[in-house]
């Protein structure tokens, strides 16, 4: 079967799902929401995950998933993500991070990336047990980002998922084997945490975003 940007099938090794092609092909290990913070040599975690980490070999290629994005800021952050990199994407209006590359500048800030291609290589930096890919991708239309150690609240984060079934032409989500429930459980706990964060006063995005992850369900049962 042609891949396309992304397949997605469930479940995978660790009981969420699995993604072939980009950013990396892995099985996800921690999903996007609440978790229990956990020590690492470069301090605790986060008691939320604000993307999902895809296990992969050290210097993996990471591809860039998006149609067209500007580098915004690289390098050796402070906030646990390690090496990381920002990338704006311009067809979606969101900030894409990868977190934990490598050591060593794989992309410059001011440059664009198309689909397909490299923006690092999978690494262990920062606040990490073992090699694998951070993935975060924000709520559309944020301010810039122009420092790798920006800090952003819980709120500006979205499920990676959405990016990759809303934005990414060509994006495949097997439905065999089927998901187990405790994947569906999983996805309808990180929606209502994302639906909670919307603004009170934003309640037209808030019922956009419903929509979406309604539709995006009934695609996976």
């Amino acid at each position: 079967m042609k891949l396309g940007p992304a397949l997605i099938t469930y479940p995978g090794l660790w009981g969420y799902s699995r993604i072939e092609g980009y950013p990396v092909s892995g099985d996800v290990s921690s999903p996007f929401g609440p978790r229990t913070p956990f020590q690492t040599d470069a301090g605790m975690t986060s008691p939320f995950h604000s993307g999902i980490d895809i296990p992969a070999p050290g210097g993996t290629p990471i591809i860039y998933p998006g149609e067209r994005g500007l580098v915004t800021a690289e390098g050796p952050a402070m906030t646990g993500a390690g090496n990381a990199v920002f990338i704006n994407d311009v067809a979606s209006g969101r900030t894409l991070l990868f977190a934990h590359l490598q050591p060593g500048a794989h992309v410059g800030v001011g440059q664009w990336l198309n689909r397909g291609q490299v923006v690092g290589q999978v690494g262990t930096t920062g606040a990490s047990t073992g090699t694998h890919l951070h993935f975060g991708v924000t709520i559309p239309n944020l301010p810039t980002v122009v420092s790798v150690n920006t800090w952003f609240g819980y709120e500006t984060w979205a499920d990676p998922f959405d990016f990759f079934v809303h934005t990414i032409e060509n994006t495949e989500v097997l439905q065999e084997p089927a998901p187990e429930p405790h994947v569906l459980v999983d996805f309808i706990h990180s929606s209502i945490l994302a639906l909670a964060l919307y603004p009170p006063n934003d309640i037209g995005a808030a019922l956009t975003e419903l929509g979406r992850r309604v539709a995006y369900l009934r695609t996976i049962i």
